[in-house]
């Protein structure tokens, strides 16, 4: 992005280029104030927006709008003043300026700058595609000449037809206006079947396709096919008819060169099939092999009928009342083959004529389209999968925010609070809201399609909390059995992910048997010492925590199991999303790990997860023992969160600290506040998105007035782009948050830094 600003403010300049900049962070600006600077600018620079004020001490804006539309006519000009009035408004946008921006209502110019982008974009496709019409007339016309087409036109009542002089040539009749009567040159024996289609075109509008045969000037009869169409008004009204005729007596007579192509076609992909009207087959190519199961002996003799189900005659069948209505028919299809499997195909059939001009067969070309109508239904899904997850993430932004001061209470009660049972109170508070932080941050893992933090865990913790949902959800006919070794070594690991996948495989292990069974969880370390070259994905010798979830279910057919782990393909016959599977294998690979599968029809199947294991840390994770929270020295404090309740909460959270804190309303507040407490705010703790301006510029604003601060980033996106010197994910408790602040001031300070 490339701009060119014309202003003699430099607070102004800067103002805008600001704005622009937390747009367009990539964009490059040029301020120039004077005539010859713009003059010297537009003549050398391409630009993609202009922006100017309308009143400078020796130039004005008027002016500045002539000079760009005489260098750059198709770049946006944009007027930002505080001095334009309505009427000299209205006079710029007549001399062609895009928009105009008041001074006093500076946000408007970023939206204003993306609708001009937008109009110019716009403006040169459409002259693009008037370049692109004019050419592909000039090609039609070189292509109708070179292919010796006639094309032709009459008046919305079919009268007055007028020919190119090809057609005079080819006839010898002179076509004059108002005399001139195309019937009188088509042969007596096809002119009522040409009436009838004409007039039946003319009363449905619909496309005019005839052929007949017309008695060329040395007397011999020609076959010609003729194609029209309406040009239809924007009131909806007829403005004419064109058409083209081309000699089709060759293409008919030649049939040594109709077997030449019938070989071509025999070896096509597609699938080509000639029928009689009667619908028994006479041609079958090798593509129709391919498609549809049958061999050319098989299908040769039969009738269609006598091969496909009702389900695909039930689509054939008006298809084949409009061909032999119109001539011709497309559309696309779902049909059965020989083994029942649907397939999407696109079929083409026209009429066969014989040499008097009456249909004798059906040729039909039909394209497999399957794997695209699949992709398409993944993409949708896809698509689909994409708004959940930014749905996902909005809602868990908020939560994150809610559930904030809720984990910061906690700390708080428990200090003012001396009765056991009321600390118990506190601590199942803590617990809940914690608990809500986990799922929510399980929401934004998700939606982001992130890996997420490995930290070293106890897998037999995890399996714990399973097992407890098992059994207290699952159904009483399945009959849950576990076998984990008590020395579990520690894994690497998301704990959250790790829920999920455990989660999603059991609940497929209930789904495998619906009318009950066992469910077997197990779980031990175990040496690979070597990997076949025939092993499973991504699998490697090592030590490894090995667990197993086993159904006594109906187990995976052959043709599934090979597809299981592909995205979007489903084991449950269309009932699931086929995510699952795909996201187990996923999850995984991404700790570095691998996973097995064993099935039996009617016996069960069995998952082996292989987690690569941590040794010497057998209770990671659990126990760890409390530290207390570290004492601030009295330093400032300034908090900047849109959310009320949230920053409250800090600001008394650092006062029991011995802090001093500053709780701003507004990004606003904060830069004022800042501006007042310069030489005593040592720390700024800001959230990333506020209304007007992001904790990104109001970092960069709080640095210009307090140079060396330090600045605590607070977010319930962990996405965020870096910008301050440390990040905490919200929600967060308060020994969190003073650690953080311990680390900015007092850690940084012993080290020298």
């Amino acid at each position: 992005m490339k701009i060119l600003h014309l202003e003699d403010s430099v607070a102004d300049a800067e103002v805008v280029a600001h704005l622009i900049g937390s747009r367009w962070g990539e964009g490059v600006i040029k301020v120039v104030s004077s005539r010859s600077d713009f003059v010297g600018q537009i003549q050398n620079q391409a630009y993609d927006v202009i922006i100017s004020d309308y009143t400078l001490p020796s130039f004005d804006g008027l002016s500045a709008l002539n000079l760009a539309q005489r260098f750059q006519p198709d770049t946006p000009f944009i007027f930002c003043s505080g001095t334009i009035g309505e009427d000299r408004a209205i006079e710029a946008m007549r001399s062609g300026a895009t928009d105009y921006v008041l001074k006093e209502k500076l946000p408007r110019l970023v939206p204003s700058i993306e609708r001009a982008i937008s109009i110019s974009a716009e403006r040169g496709a459409r002259r693009a595609a008037e370049r692109a019409l004019r050419s592909s007339e000039r090609r039609y016309r070189a292509l109708i000449n070179a292919t010796a087409q006639i094309v032709w036109s009459t008046n919305p009542e079919g009268e007055n037809a007028k020919a190119d002089p090809p057609w005079e040539e080819f006839t010898g009749v002179h076509s004059e206006p108002g005399k001139y009567t195309w019937i009188d040159t088509i042969h007596p024996e096809d002119r009522e079947k040409v009436r009838a289609a004409w007039t039946e075109s003319l009363a449905t509008r619909k496309p005019y396709n005839v052929e007949f045969r017309v008695r060329r000037r040395d007397g011999e009869w020609r076959y010609m096919h003729a194609r029209a169409v309406p040009q239809i008004r924007e009131d909806n009204t007829v403005e004419e008819w064109v058409g083209i005729c081309f000699d089709v007596t060759d293409r008919k007579n030649d049939q040594r060169q109709l077997r030449e192509q019938a070989e071509v076609i025999t070896q096509a992909r597609d699938a080509v099939i000639i029928t009689e009207l009667d619908g028994r087959i006479t041609f079958w190519n090798r593509g129709a092999e391919r498609l549809y199961g049958w061999t050319a002996e098989e299908a040769v003799g039969h009738k269609a009928e006598d091969m496909f189900d009702e389900r695909t005659l039930d689509q054939i069948k008006p298809a084949r009342a409009e061909l032999l209505a119109r001539g011709s028919w497309n559309g696309e299809l779902v049909v059965r083959n020989r083994d029942q499997q649907p397939l999407f195909v696109e079929l083409s059939m026209s009429l066969v004529y014989d040499d008097a001009g009456k249909p004798k067969a059906r040729l039909s070309i039909a394209t497999d389209i399957t794997e695209r109508k699949n992709l398409e239904e993944q993409f949708l899904r896809a698509q689909r999968m994409d708004n959940l997850g930014l749905l996902a993430a909005g809602i868990s932004h908020d939560l994150n925010n809610i559930l904030a001061p809720i984990l910061m209470i906690g700390p708080l009660l428990r200090s003012r609070l001396f009765d056991s049972s009321d600390h118990k109170l506190v601590d199942t508070l803590e617990q809940s809201a914690q608990r809500g932080a986990d799922m929510v941050h399980q929401i934004l893992s998700f939606a982001r399609g992130a890996s997420g933090e490995l930290g070293l865990i106890q897998i037999r913790h995890l399996l714990r909390d399973v097992l407890q949902i098992i059994e207290s959800t699952f159904p009483k006919n399945i009959v849950l059995r576990q076998r984990i070794d008590s020395n579990l070594s520690a894994v690497r690991a998301n704990p959250t992910q790790i829920h999920q996948l455990l989660l999603n495989l059991c609940v497929n292990a209930r789904d495998a048997m619906p009318d009950g069974g066992t469910l077997l969880i197990t779980a031990e370390d175990r040496a690979i010492p070597h990997i076949s070259h025939d092993g499973e994905h991504n699998a490697r010798a090592g030590n490894y925590v090995v667990i197993e979830v086993s159904d006594t279910g109906t187990g995976i057919a052959p043709e599934v199991f090979a597809r299981m782990w592909e995205p979007f393909y489903t084991t449950k016959g269309g009932q699931g999303t086929g995510l699952g599977l795909s996201t187990v294998r996923g999850i995984i690979e991404n700790h570095q790990g691998f996973v097995e599968a064993q099935t039996e029809l009617g016996r069960g199947t069995t998952f082996r997860i292989y987690l690569p294991a941590i040794k010497g840390n057998e209770d990671s994770g659990e126990g760890t023992a409390s530290v207390s929270a570290p004492q601030g020295r009295n330093e400032t404090i300034l908090i900047v969160d849109d959310e009320e309740h949230l920053r409250e909460m800090i600001g008394t959270t650092l006062s029991g600290y011995n802090y001093k804190a500053l709780v701003a309303t507004s990004p606003a507040d904060a830069i004022e506040q800042a501006s007042i407490n310069r030489d005593r705010i040592r720390v700024l703790i800001t959230d990333v998105s506020m209304p007007i301006i992001n904790g990104s510029a109001l970092t960069t604003i709080v640095r210009r007035l307090i140079p060396g601060i330090k600045v605590l980033v607070i977010s319930g996106h962990t996405n965020t782009e870096p910008f301050g010197d440390l990040f905490l994910a919200k929600p967060f408790k308060s020994d969190a948050l003073l650690a953080a602040l311990d680390q900015l001031l007092h850690r940084e300070t012993a080290s020298g830094k």
